[in-house]
Parts: structure tokens; sequence; C-alpha cells
């Protein structure tokens, strides 16, 4: 298997391997889409933190978490676990050290998912 390992992100094998089968501008759209969705959700879900929707909260987390999953984005993946559950238990003492980690890897992710070539 190989990958492309860049600071928190590693191109899923069947991404990689799309590109290598002709799939390139595919992949390049697919990261971007992911990068501008990601960052529309991270501002709702810090609208929802903010307005103690903790319900909104949970399921803004899972479905980043599931977008950062198939995109390789281990780290992002882990932070909007945490985000999720805390969210879900009503653990509000960690929600906004975790929306601002998870905001960095956001970060991160925009100058670390590049063109793949």
């Amino acid at each position: 298997m190989t990958n492309m390992v860049n600071a928190g992100w590693v191109m899923p094998e069947d991404l990689h391997q799309l590109t290598r089968t002709g799939g390139r501008s595919v992949v390049v759209e697919l990261i971007d889409l992911f990068k501008q969705d990601v960052a529309q959700r991270l501002q709702a879900l810090r609208h929802s933190v903010n307005t103690g929707d903790l319900s909104a909260a949970a399921a803004q987390a899972h479905t980043i978490k599931g977008s950062a999953i198939q995109m390789g984005a281990h780290n992002l993946v882990t932070t909007c676990r945490h985000l999720e559950l805390d969210a879900a238990h009503n653990v509000v003492e960690n929600l906004e050290r975790l929306l601002s980690e998870a905001e960095a890897e956001l970060r991160v992710l925009q100058t670390s998912m590049q063109d793949p070539k």
C-alpha cells in the first residue's frame, strides 16, 4: 500500500489509485470539496457549541468525522470523535478546546492536502 503522508494527512489508497489511473482531477476536486465542507461544518459546529445545542454539535462532529475518515485526515477523525462523544454526553467543559483543535487541524489540512502528483 502506497500512501501520501503529509502533516496529519494520509491519502487513502483508493484515492491514490484513482490518481494513478487517470482520475487526478477528480481527486483534486474531492480534496477541495472536503476542505470547503469541513470549514462550513466547523462554523456550524462552533455555532451549536456557542448556543448550547449539543445535539446539533454532536451531529456536525459525526458528519465531519465520517468525511475525514474517507479522506484520510486521521487527526481530525480523532478530534471529532471526542467532540461527538463529549457533546452527546453533555461534557461541555471540553468542547471549546476540542473545537479549537479541530479548527487548527483544518488549517493544517488546508496546506497539507495538496494536488496529488
